[in-house]
This record gives C-alpha cells, structure tokens and sequence, in this order.
C-alpha cells in the first residue's frame, strides 16, 4: 500500500502554531470563515453551479459511483432525502436505469437484489415469448 505523504518539520510547525494560537472551537471557526472569505470572495458566488458527488469504497477508497448534477436546491435536497431515507432503512433500493446495469456487476448486493432478478426475469420472459411467437408462425 502507497504510504502516506511525509509533511515538513516547518509544516508541521506551522500547524502546531496556528492551533495554539486559535485554541477553542470559536477561534478555529472565525479563523476558517476568514479563510473562506479570502478563498470565496464573491461567496457562493465565487463557485460554479456544478456539483459532483464521489461515492468511495469504505476500505480502498476506490471511486465505486459518481454523481454530477447542475446545482439547483430543490432538486438536490430531494436527491440527498431519497438517499437518506434508503441508508436509513426509510425505503426499498432502486435499480438503476437498465443503460447503467454494467455496475449491477461490482455491487455487494447483486445476489439477493430484488431489482436485478426482476429484469433477468423479465428478459427471460420476452425471450419465451419471442421463442413461442416464432413456433406459431411456423
């Protein structure tokens, strides 16, 4: 496994300072909102109106999911609910749509989804269909 990125003496000093010079949770706040004033200017402003969510293995840190929506309040608080209430056991899991299965392959929860074995049994049947259709013309 890659080790991690070895810090500075002077780095690592630094940081010493700046949290004994900012010592408790009201001085660390002003000193970040500081910061983000320098780094966001404008504010909200100051970012574009796009956003992208990574979803990372819990163990590697591989990316195993993204996200990318144009950023709009609304319809973002009623993605974050929906995914809420799945981890919160609120809901049932959704399948993706069928151009995204291909991920139905590195999901932990492909053997008991009720979901896949929903459009394998699907696909089975319009082959049974096709099959018998064919037989009767003959």
């Amino acid at each position: 496994s890659p080790e991690a990125p070895q810090s500075s003496p002077a780095i690592e000093q630094d940081t010493l300072n700046l949290l004994l010079t900012h010592n408790s949770l009201n001085q660390l706040w002003a000193l970040m909102m500081r910061d983000f004033q320098t780094t966001f200017p404008r504010g909200a402003q100051s970012v574009g109106k796009v956003l992208k969510a990574d979803y990372r293995d819990a163990v590697t840190g591989h990316v195993i999911g993204e996200k990318t929506i144009l950023m709009d309040e609304e319809l973002l608080t009623k993605y974050l609910e929906s995914e809420l209430k799945w981890w919160k056991g609120e809901r049932a899991a959704q399948g993706v749509c069928l151009e995204e299965a291909y991920k139905c392959g590195s999901c932990e929860f492909a053997d008991e989804c009720g979901w896949r074995k929903g459009k394998i049994e699907e696909a089975r049947e319009k082959m049974r269909m096709k099959r018998d259709g064919s037989k009767s013309m003959v």
